[in-house]
Formats: C-alpha cells, sequence, structure tokens
C-alpha cells in the first residue's frame, strides 16, 4: 500500500478500527479476563490485547517498515529508518468497558516523524467513526465537523480526566477542576480521551485538558480537533510518551487558559505561539 497517498490508507485503517469494535461488541456481555497494570484503576484485558494483536498485525504487514507503538505491546521499532510510526490505542476506556459502560473507542495514528497525519477514532457502541488527514478537514462518518464557536468559559461545555496515579500524585487535577467547576456550564469526564477530543471536533464540548495524558490516547483525536478548527497544545511530560493536554475552540481558548494559569503555572507552556 502507498504510503504516499493517504487517501488511499485512511479507508483501510477505518476498516481495522472498526473491526476491532466488533470484537469489543462481541465480548462486552462477556467475563473476560482483567489485570491491574500501574494501579487498581489501570486495567488491561484480553479484549485490549486481541484488538491490538488485529491492528498491529494487520498493519506490520502492510507496512512492514514503520514502527508501532500499541498501549499493551510497547514500542516496536522496525529495522528500517522509516520516519513513519504507528500508535494505537485498541481500546481507550477499558474501566468503562469493563463496567459496560458504553463509551470506548479505538484509536488509531500515523505519525511522520513526531507529527500526527493521519487518525482514526471509532467508537463502536455509539456508532461513530471520526477520521482526519492532516490538511484535508475533520469528519464523522462522512459528515465534515467543526468546533463549536463559544467565547465565554460560563457558557462552555467542557471536558477533562484524571491520572492513574491520582491518589498518590500531587499534580492530579483536582486542584483544576474544583477552580473549573462554579465557572463553566458542566464538566465531563467520559473517561476516553479519544472522544473528548473528537467530542471537541464535533462541537459537542468547547474545550478539554487533562493532565499526564498518553500519546497512543490523544495522538488521533488531537489531529481530528485540529482539523476541525481547535487549538490544540499540548506539553511533554517526564515520562515517555506522556503529555498534558489543553483542546479548546480557537474562541475560548485564551480565557480558557487564563482560568486554568489562575489555579498555578502549569499551563503556562502551553500558551498559543
Amino acid at each position: 500500500m502507498n504510503i504516499d497517498n493517504l487517501d488511499t490508507v485512511l479507508p483501510y485503517i477505518v476498516q481495522l478500527a472498526q473491526a476491532a469494535g466488533k470484537l469489543q461488541r462481541e465480548y462486552i456481555d462477556s467475563s473476560v479476563t482483567m489485570q491491574n497494570k500501574s494501579s487498581q484503576v489501570d486495567l488491561v484485558t484480553e479484549v485490549d490485547q486481541r484488538c491490538e494483536e488485529l491492528i498491529s498485525s494487520n498493519l506490520h504487514s502492510k507496512f512492514p517498515e514503520h514502527q508501532i507503538l500499541g498501549e499493551e505491546g510497547g514500542a516496536q521499532t522496525s529495522a528500517s529508518d522509516s520516519p513513519y510510526k504507528w500508535v494505537i490505542d485498541p481500546l481507550d476506556g477499558t474501566t468503562n468497558y469493563v463496567h459496560r459502560v458504553p463509551v470506548f473507542a479505538t484509536s488509531i495514528a500515523l505519525l511522520k516523524d513526531t507529527t500526527p497525519i493521519l487518525g482514526v477514532v471509532h467508537s463502536e457502541a455509539l456508532e461513530r467513526t471520526y477520521t482526519a488527514i492532516a490538511g484535508q478537514g475533520a469528519f464523522l462518518n462522512t459528515t465534515q465537523i467543526h468546533c463549536s464557536e463559544t467565547r465565554e468559559v460560563n457558557a462552555s461545555l467542557v471536558a477533562t480526566g484524571f491520572p492513574y496515579d491520582r491518589a498518590t500524585a500531587v499534580k492530579n487535577n483536582v486542584n483544576y477542576v474544583a477552580h473549573m467547576i462554579p465557572r463553566v456550564r458542566g464538566i465531563r469526564r467520559l473517561g476516553v480521551a479519544a472522544l473528548d477530543a473528537c467530542f471537541v471536533a464535533e462541537g459537542v464540548f468547547d474545550a478539554y485538558w487533562e493532565l499526564k495524558v498518553r500519546l497512543w490516547d490523544i495522538a488521533a483525536g488531537a489531529l481530528i480537533a485540529q482539523e476541525a478548527g481547535a487549538v490544540v497544545h499540548y506539553l511533554a511530560g517526564k515520562q515517555p510518551y506522556t503529555y498534558d493536554i489543553l483542546c479548546s475552540a480557537p474562541t475560548l481558548y485564551d480565557p480558557l487558559l487564563k482560568e486554568l494559569l489562575a489555579v498555578d503555572a502549569d499551563y503556562s507552556s502551553l500558551a498559543p505561539t
């Protein structure tokens, strides 16, 4: 498959994401094997692993020279010096999935060097497939989407999330949420970073922020949001592939950032340049 023509690559990646979604649907009402990873709230199931194997094996077959970074399989480096890397979250929202909350997604992004150039986020339960190719706009199923034009913080619906080490870490987002609760129309916590960014792209959410989110959670969603007109800035954290992210409608970005900076300076590096 010719990687220089992303218009032909995209339908194949959509098929892989949707195949993973069908696997998730098949097993959601079954007892699945579950393990803890970094903490009691950081889960992995056999469905995560089977979905990642499905996606990564097919990508390796089509693009054997590319690198693959999967949440469950870690980094796999090819022998070539290809600048392309596939970044996969086979099941974003594992906790929701385990508890049969129908909000979860599969996220696949293609990076050239460190820049996302193609992104797919598929939610089987919500029957939504978000796609983007750099420079070509963002789409929900086959309809082009755009972020909101909300300007006032007190009129905004925003999303956020909490890191897996929230029980022990000082930097756990609780201070930001406490500050924002009385200042926004509402805060939502889906537990699915890929969908948070896509909902900003669609104009469902006006903004989304999170601390210590992983690259595989946001690589595809961040591109989709950017292609829908959102401002997306993220700052690399101390752990590999870990970032603080702020994703917002451009009309809301400055006043929202001002509120976050009023809490402390964690977001100072996310000011637009």
